[in-house]
């Protein structure tokens, strides 16, 4: 297995470091003028879809719409409960935790409940304060392998 960092760069798995799982869940939230809804994080040049690590506390479609909410101050439903796509990865966490992670990634399929933005919701509750720092609908002919996190990149092309 081969770890990445933020930055898609390669990490060796020091000897005897300790391996974590993650369940994250992503939302992908498509306007009817073809537009997806995505975050920029302080940490990442590249846009990403809104989401994160589920809570042990929260099933899986719980915690798409908590960090769906946290990162763009919309709120939104599902377009059914089943996941668009699910996949896994190996990353190593160099802005926040410092860990090393298997990730389990649940995609959505979503829709705004409205289209009021609450403003200051945005990056309450997130792990690393100040995290997000734009919220943009991206025209899906404009996302691309560069501007564009990996992990979320194979999602949106299967849309």
């Amino acid at each position: 297995m081969q770890f990445y960092d933020i930055n898609s760069n390669k990490v060796d798995l020091p000897k005897g470091e300790k391996i974590h799982w993650r369940i994250s869940s992503y939302a992908i939230c498509k306007s009817s003028d073809d537009k997806i809804l995505m975050v920029k994080c302080c940490f990442d040049d590249r846009w990403q879809l809104p989401g994160g690590g589920v809570e042990p506390d929260e099933t899986i479609f719980e915690g798409v719409s908590r960090e769906f909410y946290e990162e763009t101050g919309y709120k939104m439903k599902d377009q059914g409960q089943e996941p668009f796509l699910v996949n896994q990865g190996y990353f190593f966490d160099n802005a926040v935790s410092k860990k090393f992670y298997h990730s389990v990634n649940f995609f959505y399929l979503v829709e705004l409940t409205s289209d009021k933005q609450d403003k200051d919701a945005i990056n309450r509750g997130v792990e690393l304060e100040g995290e997000i720092v734009d919220v943009k609908w991206f025209p899906l002919s404009e996302i691309n392998k560069e501007n564009c996190h990996p992990m979320d990149f194979k999602a949106i092309k299967k849309l």
